[in-house]
């Protein structure tokens, strides 16, 4: 079995050891959080790990009413400025935690006065030893370059954390219940996305969409075709790809589009019509009750609220990547030009 697709289906535990192995941490967080007057949160990530950092905005924004940022941090690394974050919450998300840019805007962050925390699947990695505090993936090794289970996993130490201080049930009953409802979406999606996949095989190009809570699997979906079946393509919110990308719609251009059960369904469903008008190809990644939808195929997720769809998409999309490189004759494992460990400064 290819290391990819075992690393995928290993995500319901994962998922289960993630919670198990943070709780005594995140409360000792949140006890601190809650005796400071914290104005904002930072995250620095790349790649992956910044697209579960835009998952926990969407989420923190939600259920905190906190403003939360994306850094900047070759502002620190790289142009040696100082960003004052006295006041805040920064997060340095990094799965192997070697990243040197993530480990200076952290660095920097501390300096200023700034609670820290840092997202990885090392204990013993820089980032991990710098932080005020430490939320382990608890994941374990991830061999194939495409990362599946330590995204997952990222977004859940994010969530957790964001559950535990909001102290919303909805989020904590949702956070218990992932690993279950994880294990229910692959075995789901496993039987669909061979024949998705094979369907548009000899895809150029193509986009992702999707908007909200979802909206970050757009880009972790582009980003899992890109590198394991080198498509090129992109992904978007719904709300920006009518801000002058609608002109790439017509025929030869295949549209993704994540669209579960929520607050902006009947709103993506909306552009999709419109593409779909122009002759572009439509595969749609939705729950129940888009059947009418015009979309040239659909995949079906588990029927869930938003927040537990997001991880059931983010198994979508990563199986889709996984069947189009079987579809294509790739090794979804050992893509070419790129490495596990990617490090920036």
């Amino acid at each position: 079995m290819s290391k990819m697709l075992s690393e995928i289906k290993e995500q319901p535990g994962a998922l289960r050891a993630c919670i198990e192995c943070n709780k005594d941490t995140i409360a000792r967080l949140v006890a601190e959080l809650k005796s400071k007057p914290i104005v904002g949160i930072n995250i620095a990530a790349r790649g992956t790990s910044d697209h579960a950092g835009i998952f926990a905005k969407y989420v923190a924004e939600h259920y905190l009413g906190i403003p939360v940022g994306l850094a900047a941090p070759s502002v620190v690394s790289v142009s040696k400025k100082t960003v004052q974050l006295n006041g805040f919450l920064v997060i340095g998300v990094s799965q192997s935690g070697k990243a040197e840019d993530v480990l200076a805007y952290l660095k920097s962050a501390k300096a200023t006065g700034a609670v820290t925390v840092a997202v990885t699947n090392d204990l013993t990695s820089p980032l991990a030893k710098e932080a005020d505090y430490h939320i382990f993936c608890a994941a374990g090794p991830e061999v194939s370059v495409a990362a599946t289970k330590t995204f997952t996993t990222e977004m859940l130490c994010l969530l957790s954390l964001i559950a535990a201080w909001s102290g919303s049930e909805e989020l904590n009953r949702i956070v218990a219940a992932l690993p279950e409802a994880m294990e229910e979406a692959i075995t789901s999606l496993e039987t669909q996305l061979p024949a998705i996949a094979a369907a548009f095989k000899d895809v150029g190009d193509c986009i992702y969409l999707s908007r909200g809570f979802t909206y970050p699997i757009a880009l972790e979906g582009t980003l899992k075709i890109q590198e394991t079946c080198y498509v090129r393509a992109k992904g978007y919110a719904t709300s920006d790809f009518y801000h002058g990308p609608l002109a790439l719609a017509g025929p030869g251009l295949h549209c993704i589009a994540v669209a579960p059960a929520g607050t902006y369904r009947e709103e993506i469903l909306e552009l999709c019509q419109r593409i779909k008008a122009t002759g572009a190809d439509l595969t749609l990644i939705t729950t129940a009750g888009c059947e009418g939808a015009p979309a040239d195929r659909t995949v079906y997720l588990p029927a869930s609220d938003e927040v537990t769809s997001v991880f059931a998409a983010a198994a979508a999309v990563q199986l889709l990547a996984y069947n189009l490189t079987l579809a294509k004759g790739l090794d979804a494992d050992n893509p070419r030009n790129i490495q596990k460990v990617t490090i920036t400064v």
